[in-house]
């Protein structure tokens, strides 16, 4: 009764993306092997237009009598991803310059900017505690490039490095450390926005990497007017909620998937930049004070209620953190991101936290371990108290994104399942449940990935969005595409 594709999973890797999609599978069943939230396996599903409509034995879904069958023949399924914090600007950096977060040492670092070919060096994903924690600075851009500018961009995007070449054409404005060539925060966005780069490739392929990777709603959250308008004549596959971080008095209308959904406001930096505000003094004896007040962040909290938005607040530190959740208060239904060291109190009483949504990134527990970076900056006993996610867990309004440090929810489901500390680590499926855009029920909406194994040790093959095919491996959309027509 059903049609197995000989040899499934295949072995071949031909990349799909957006645009090379089938239409809409008017009814379609899936026959398979499907991991769910609830950790129930069930052997079928039934797919009509963009709903599920039979979940359960294939002796029950067949009965439904489905126009077409596909057998995966032991793949696994599993609810779509959701990414709630991601930055497509950085990805379509990453795809059209120098990405550099794969190099390992300062050596590494000086073979990648001489191997560049173009009249800028620009490049994204840098982080020190990969090669033991000595930052690049201006003086070591100058012996490695001097004819061209460079600008390298650290993994987080609060702190970059340039080139005397690209201090001078650039000149940067606001937090500036000229003699070491860092600058942070604006200071980077006032260099990136005169630098020219093909803003329409990298976004294609910045949508690209978002399907391969299983996502199809995705929270961007540092947009603005200028990337608006390239995102949407790409006209995206995919939801993209966009939280402007800029063009407040000029936020355009939603467009096809495209939803304006808030303002982001950021109350620190990062450890990695040096800049996120904590009640302690950092390792070198510096200390930092939240960028806004807790007054601040209630004016603007109220001033997204009156556009009919959501305010997200950038909080890494405990003071930052704090500053955040007390500014809300009274506020409901407003976002505090990435919420990394919590402050005292807050863990013994999650009712004070009932008020804001809070949205975590497990991939930043790579910075935890006995001697990274958590600790060389903040110390050991911050390092082991951060990103209590095993602690909250249950208790207050927690969803995941990557803030693409990797894109990669398999990657954040991996860190998080074997985080070393309890109060910070997952079983599986309650790491999976922060992670999806839906489950998968009867008369839910038909949003799933195919993979060839159990996550998250897995490859993703097909990735579906209300019931359309938005990202398939190319060897199985010939696969899919001959059973359409022979069914």
């Amino acid at each position: 009764m059903s049609i197995r594709p000989p040899g499934w999973p295949p072995a071949s890797v031909t990349e799909g993306s957006c645009e090379q999609v089938p239409p809409r599978w008017a009814t379609l069943t899936v026959i398979s092997m499907l991991a769910l939230v609830n950790a129930e396996n069930v052997e079928a599903l039934l797919v009509d237009g963009e709903r599920v409509v039979a979940l359960g034995s294939e002796k029950r879904v067949l009965a439904r009598k489905p126009r077409r069958v596909i057998d995966l023949n032991g793949a696994h399924i599993y609810p779509a991803f959701a990414d709630r914090h991601a930055h497509l600007s950085i990805l379509a950096v990453q795809a059209t310059t120098l990405d550099l977060t794969r190099v390992g040492s300062l050596d590494d670092l000086a073979e990648a900017i001489r191997g560049f070919d173009g009249p800028v060096v620009l490049g994204r994903g840098w982080d020190e505690s990969r090669w033991g924690g000595e930052v690049p600075d201006r003086t070591y851009l100058d012996s490695v490039e001097r004819r061209r500018p460079v600008v390298l961009v650290r993994e987080d995007g609060h702190v970059a490095v340039l080139n005397t070449k690209a201090l001078d054409i650039y000149r940067p404005k606001g937090d500036v450390d000229r003699q070491r060539g860092l600058v942070y925060e604006e200071a980077v966005s006032s260099v990136m926005k005169q630098i020219p780069m093909d803003r329409e490739r990298g976004v294609r392929e910045a949508l690209t990497a978002v399907v391969r990777e299983g996502i199809v709603e995705l929270h961007d959250m540092g947009m603005s007017v200028s990337w608006w308008k390239t995102l949407m004549d790409a006209e995206p596959c995919i939801e993209i909620r966009a939280y402007f971080h800029t063009d407040w008095d000029a936020l355009p209308e939603g467009h096809g998937n495209l939803r304006v959904a808030g303002l982001k406001v950021f109350a620190d930096g990062s450890v990695g930049a040096g800049n996120a505000a904590f009640s302690t003094p950092y390792a070198d004896g510096r200390t930092v004070k939240p960028f806004l007040t807790r007054a601040r962040v209630h004016e603007l909290a109220r001033k997204a209620e009156s556009m009919g938005l959501q305010l997200a607040v950038h909080a890494i530190g405990d003071e930052a953190v704090r500053t955040a959740v007390e500014g809300l208060r009274g506020t409901p239904g407003h976002r505090v991101e990435h919420f990394e060291f919590v402050p005292d109190g807050y863990l013994e009483d999650t009712s004070l936290l009932e008020h804001v949504e809070i949205c975590m990134q497990p991939n930043f527990l790579k910075w935890a371990s006995p001697g990274g970076l958590y600790e060389t900056r903040v110390g050991s006993e911050w390092a082991g108290k951060c990103n209590p996610i095993g602690a909250l867990h249950g208790r207050v309004q927690l969803t995941f994104g990557s803030d693409c440090m990797p894109l990669s929810p398999r990657y954040g489901i991996r860190t998080v399942v074997n985080a070393s500390c309890p109060h910070q680590r997952l079983c599986m499926e309650d790491a999976l449940s922060h992670y999806i855009r839906a489950p998968l029920v009867e008369g839910g909406e038909a949003s799933f990935i195919v993979t060839d194994g159990t996550l998250p040790d897995c490859e993703i093959l097909t990735t579906i969005f209300r019931g359309r095919a938005v990202y398939m491996r190319g060897d199985i959309r010939k696969t899919l595409i001959i059973h359409k027509c022979i069914m």
